[in-house]
């Protein structure tokens, strides 16, 4: 700390000191203010620099190579013990035909499964008329979730879990065929826009005199379209089938169709990459001709 003293030849001293210690302050601040400088030299954008930008779509399209199928085990009953049971068992069918096609327990989810109260609104009795909250039954609820791998299969995975209840207590609850192993196709799809997005740079550039130079930014995004296949009679903006519609997908015999109709495997995902990529562009050779244009101009005029 610098300070002033008051005593005797100690004032010369002091100022000294003071000195000493402002010009101490007055280089360490230079010194900051250089390194600063050159920090932001070396990692800074250049105010304003010459840019182009560019926006491609990059595409790659796969087969899916598994199905998600959800089915719904739903049973009611006046007792709910009656209900456990009955849903339990129709879950217990449900895990030998599984088992049948091989689903391997990793495969197999459990999304919920429930026994609760069936509610209605009914009078109290003839002389008070306000609605009471009586419980009328139970309902089992289980639904669970499969991955199938061998699409040529699902077909006849979901016509025998579904013949389990011919009355529809066990149900399909949807069905969706699915790419598991994107990254690659991803990446494909990546470098097909990023290569379409230099392309078109370049041409930008070189039209104009100019040479791309370093990257600025890139900004991507991502989606996914999936085109099915459908069997005869299935429309298509209809995702899922209940068994209790099967019999509306009929032959030309006029005979129901199975409780799988309208499933067929394949189709394909459409993955598509949007990049936004900004190149800094090199204009010497735009001002070397201007500067031999200025200077020819020059020449005529003398």
């Amino acid at each position: 700390m610098c300070a002033m003293q008051n005593h005797g030849g100690g004032a010369s001293t002091a100022r000294l000191r003071s000195r000493s210690c402002s010009g101490l302050f007055v280089t360490a601040f230079l010194v900051v203010g250089m390194l600063s400088a050159a920090l932001a030299a070396a990692y800074e954008v250049p105010p304003n620099p010459d840019m182009v930008s560019v926006s491609a779509v990059g595409e790659a399209l796969a087969e899916p190579d598994v199905a998600r199928v959800v089915f719904t085990i739903r049973v009611e009953a006046t007792d709910h013990e009656e209900a456990r049971v009955r849903g339990a068992k129709h879950a217990d069918a449900v895990g030998e035909v599984l088992q049948q096609y091989v689903i391997e327990r990793k495969d197999i989810k459990t999304q919920t499964v429930r026994v609760s109260p069936l509610h209605e609104w009914r009078e109290r009795h003839r002389n008070d008329r306000r609605p009471s909250r009586i419980v009328v039954g139970y309902e089992y609820l289980n639904s669970v979730s499969i991955t199938v791998r061998d699409l040529e299969r699902v077909s006849a995975l979901v016509e025998d879990v579904l013949k389990i209840s011919p009355d529809g207590e066990v149900s399909l609850g949807s069905l969706a065929y699915v790419l598991e192993d994107r990254e690659q196709h991803e990446l494909l799809a990546r470098e097909s826009a990023v290569r379409k997005a230099r392309q078109y740079a370049t041409v930008l550039a070189e039209g104009a005199g100019a040479a791309l130079g370093r990257v600025i930014s890139i900004h991507c995004s991502e989606e996914t379209s999936y085109y099915p296949k459908y069997s005869r009679g299935m429309h298509p903006d209809m995702m899922m089938m209940e068994s209790s519609v099967a019999g509306a997908y009929a032959d030309d015999s006029g005979a129901p169709a199975p409780p799988s109709a309208g499933i067929q495997g394949g189709g394909i995902e459409k993955l598509r990459v949007s990049v936004s990529v900004t190149w800094e562009i090199d204009n010497s050779g735009i001002n070397h001709a201007q500067r031999s244009l200025e200077h020819g101009s020059k020449a005529e005029e003398q």
